[in-house]
């Protein structure tokens, strides 16, 4: 859903008017400018973070009256400022929360509850804190990618019809 509604904004704010849809050309902007874009509020979060980890979410339980609830993770590899094995983050700021800074997601206020970062239960991620909050997660990919046109194309070469 995040990424639809960055492609409305982008559509919308460039220079050129779309009578239905992208062309090839136009769309391969659009997702280098969505790349280039992720990568800038990856590097944002890596210098407020004080720590950032790969880890996989061994349990997600309640939190405290700030937040509803926290995570229990297994430290796998650390990138900044971890120094044990496993690490709690509080994460789902509840609404009534007020940050001191209005945070921005792809170019648009982060809505409390609903653009917060969040972890499930088993699942492996990059993950960014700050003061023991989870402030950005990168989710790694579960199971075998989807098959690609050219997979399809290999496919049908070796098929028998």
């Amino acid at each position: 859903m995040r990424y639809i509604f960055i492609v409305l904004i982008i559509l919308i704010s460039t220079k050129e008017v779309f009578s239905c849809s992208p062309d090839a050309n136009q769309m391969e902007e659009i997702i280098h400018e969505e790349i280039r874009l992720e990568n800038e509020y990856a590097k944002k979060m890596f210098k407020r973070a004080d720590e950032v980890f790969v880890g996989t979410v061994l349990e997600v339980k309640d939190g405290n009256s700030d937040y509803k609830q926290k995570a229990v993770i297994s430290v796998e590899k650390t990138i900044k400022g971890v120094n044990t094995n496993i690490v709690e983050v509080f994460m789902a700021a509840k609404e009534h929360m007020e940050t001191e800074e209005k945070e921005l997601v792809f170019g648009c206020i982060r809505k409390p509850g609903m653009d917060e970062p969040y972890l499930v239960t088993s699942y492996k991620y990059i993950i960014y804190a700050k003061n023991g909050v989870l402030i950005r997660e990168k989710g790694f990919p579960v199971g075998p990618n989807w098959p690609t046109a050219n997979d399809e194309i290999e496919l049908l070469k070796t098929a028998n019809y």
